[in-house]
């Protein structure tokens, strides 16, 4: 479903994560306009943290909205998840596979018995839950966040069922309480497991390290139960507001506080964990995972709770603007990044890790004006492409997603069967 101010917030999302990659792979140059802005951009990996929100918020309004009508079903819902992500994403991972062997994947863990595991995981949306293959390829490292996004999808609709009398301030209490359990048992009792899927991560050819282990346990999907409880509670509040009108003065002043209440958790906490991961050099997580200082257990638990929160509150108070205000801040570019996102998402890491294999990015890096071109050369490129998948992929499957099938594979198949038992006789 298309709310403009939701994709513009979606489209924000999109650039952050761009400019962190973009920061990161050039060598976290400094940033500043009389004071350091490194810690903020150090923290722009928050796009992930709106990614979650929006997706519990715009899913469940999606459902809520045709849960009652007659032709909707779980296989119906999840035909349409499938055709929206999955011909795009197996599109760019195969390209990605092709053209980055061995210059940024190494063929080893493509071409080998561990490889293949790796492979099949990745196409079945299942590298993140799988130790094996989390985080092995860097190129593309976005891709762990869309098998979290899988589950999201597959468990949805039986969780909202089970929410229709829940009111949102104890949904959200729900969702931080399990999400704060989880981080509790990845931090202090997580021991024995962490070892189990070290022996499992052995005996498939791929050894992983204890630290790694528990850094791969801290980004599982109850991790991020918060956000998505989030993003639930957030539709409800927005269903329910349709239903009553406030006094418009009362309305402009909570909105206000709410977006503003938003803003300030989101800063704060950029600045407090993109100056704890600057000095003590927490952008690598294996140098933080496994210690103990009040420093190291602020950025483990603290990581992206807050982000959601902050998210949650600034969509919730633009929601309470007025339709003008709502207009001014959905500009087209921004929208339109929005639109494309998922396309841009997708391809700007394996685009990015080509770019800096080339001559032409060699020689733009000796320029004195090297930053400029450098980050022109990625955005057009990638904006380029990615309108490209879009438009050729993502949006004809996606719209094929949602017309009903003519024909089921079950009825399919018993044609198949009589036809052959014809053939047969």
């Amino acid at each position: 479903m298309f709310v403009p101010y939701l994709e513009s917030v979606r489209g924000f999302a999109v650039v952050a994560i761009f400019v962190r990659h973009v920061w990161g792979l050039y060598g976290s140059p400094h940033v500043g306009i009389g004071f350091s802005l490194d810690p903020l951009v150090n923290q722009l990996n928050i796009g992930v943290d709106i990614f979650f929100v929006l997706s519990a918020l715009v899913m469940t309004l999606s459902i809520e909205k045709r849960l009652h009508q007659p032709d909707y079903s779980y296989r119906s819902y999840l035909r349409a998840r499938i055709w929206r992500i999955g011909p795009a994403y197996w599109f760019v991972l195969v390209l990605s596979l092709i053209f980055l062997v061995p210059t940024s994947i190494p063929e080893s863990t493509v071409f080998s018995k561990v490889g293949l595991q790796n492979v099949l995981s990745f196409v079945f949306f299942m590298q993140t839950p799988n130790p094996v293959s989390f985080g092995v390829y860097s190129a593309l490292s976005p891709f762990w966040t869309l098998s979290i996004e899988i589950i999201l999808y597959l468990l949805l609709p039986f969780v909202l069922r089970k929410l229709t009398t829940i009111h949102p301030v104890a949904i959200i209490s729900t969702g931080f309480a399990i999400s704060i359990a989880w981080l509790f048992f990845v931090q202090y009792a997580s021991g024995p497991l962490i070892h189990l899927l070290q022996n499992y991560s052995a005996s498939c050819g791929q050894p992983r390290g204890y630290d790694f282990i528990k850094y791969y346990l801290s980004h599982q999907f109850p991790a991020y139960i918060f956000h998505f409880s989030v993003g639930i509670a957030l539709a409800k509040l927005l269903i329910e507001s349709k239903q009553r009108k406030g006094n418009p003065g009362t309305v402009r002043y909570q909105s206000s506080i709410l977006i503003g209440s938003g803003i300030f958790v989101i800063v704060a906490t950029m600045e407090i964990l993109g100056n704890l991961s600057i000095k003590y050099q927490y952008f690598n997580a294996l140098n933080y995972i496994l210690l103990r200082s009040h420093q190291a257990l602020t950025d483990f638990f603290f990581e992206s709770i807050p982000y959601a929160l902050g998210t949650g509150l600034v969509i919730l108070g633009i929601s309470y603007t007025s339709t003008n205000f709502k207009r001014r801040i959905s500009p087209y570019w921004l929208t339109g990044t929005g639109k494309i996102g998922f396309s841009i998402y997708l391809i700007h890491m394996p685009i990015l890790f080509a770019l800096t294999k080339t001559t032409l990015f060699a020689k733009l890096a000796s320029l004195p004006s090297r930053w400029l071109w450098l980050s022109i050369l990625p955005t057009v490129t990638i904006w380029t492409l990615a309108t490209l998948i879009y438009l050729a992929i993502e949006a004809p499957f996606q719209n094929y997603g949602k017309k009903p099938p003519k024909v089921s594979a079950r009825e399919i198949f018993k044609s198949f069967r009589r036809r052959t038992g014809e053939r047969l006789k």
